[in-house]
């Protein structure tokens, strides 16, 4: 041991670690929860053939999933990005038009001008 200290001396714990063989019964209900949920494990792919086949499909599944979920996220964040930098613009323009009334005016119009289009455009179609 580094410095000559053995287990059960100073600032140490008396108690000794028991090693168990592999055949002693479970020491308490944890194991044996354990040791049984992985024998039932253990029955089950012994009688299902094709259990690899379904985890093959499950993974590939989960990895679908993911696939899917990083474009939608990406896509998002490009958005995001957009509308980021589109911000700081209308930022400047309401502060324009917060202090001049005039162009505010036309500005305004133009917007209500251009939804009116849109509304046509989208009835007509």
């Amino acid at each position: 041991m580094m410095g000559g200290v053995p287990p059960g001396g100073p600032g140490g714990s008396d108690t000794t670690r028991r090693r168990r063989s592999v055949d002693t019964q479970p020491q308490n209900i944890d194991e044996e929860l354990f040791l049984e949920l992985g024998q039932v494990v253990l029955e089950i792919i012994q009688t299902v053939p094709e259990l690899d086949l379904v985890v093959q499909s499950i993974f590939r599944t989960g990895f679908q999933s993911m696939k899917a979920a990083t474009l939608a996220l990406d896509t998002v964040e490009e958005m995001m990005l957009r509308v980021l930098k589109d911000t700081d613009r209308l930022q400047m323009t309401y502060i324009t038009l917060l202090t001049n009334q005039s162009e505010a005016s036309v500005w305004i119009n133009r917007v209500l001008n251009n939804v009116i289009e849109m509304i046509q455009k989208f009835h007509a179609s």
